[in-house]
């Protein structure tokens, strides 16, 4: 039973990550006339890196709240999967993004999730 609330816990916070991410990047696009991803203009990437490291943290502290029990073992597993996914987007979208942009996204989500943990600690207390 621990290790599927573990597993739960890493794909919900995951999957909440990506959906809100998902969501958001066309709404922020458009907004900041950023449509035409090739031509990428600062405002909407810092508006962008802004609300994927809020999804990270909010990803990381859902992840903790479900699975329960070893809270920053489990952001450093969301994390590890977050990394993947970052170094699959970077790979794919080749040179069309700046190298600093994809390294920060790329760095920040694994710590934020860590941030989501330990407010999930501060907040919630350890259930285990």
């Amino acid at each position: 039973m621990k290790i599927l609330r573990s597993i739960l816990g890493v794909a919900a916070g995951f999957a909440l990550m990506v959906g809100l991410i998902t969501t958001l990047t066309p709404v922020a696009a458009r907004y900041f006339h950023a449509e035409d991803f090739r031509v990428l203009n600062q405002t909407f990437m810092m508006v962008n890196l802004t609300y994927t490291v809020t999804a990270a943290i909010v990803a990381g502290f859902i992840t903790t709240w479900i699975a329960g029990r070893r809270e920053l073992n489990h952001a450093a597993a969301l994390g590890l999967l977050m990394l993947a996914i970052s170094y699959y987007s970077m790979r794919q979208q080749g040179l069309e993004r700046p190298g600093w942009y994809e390294v920060v996204i790329g760095g920040c989500g694994p710590m934020a999730a860590m941030v989501g943990a330990a407010l999930k600690m501060l907040i919630v207390g350890r259930e285990g």
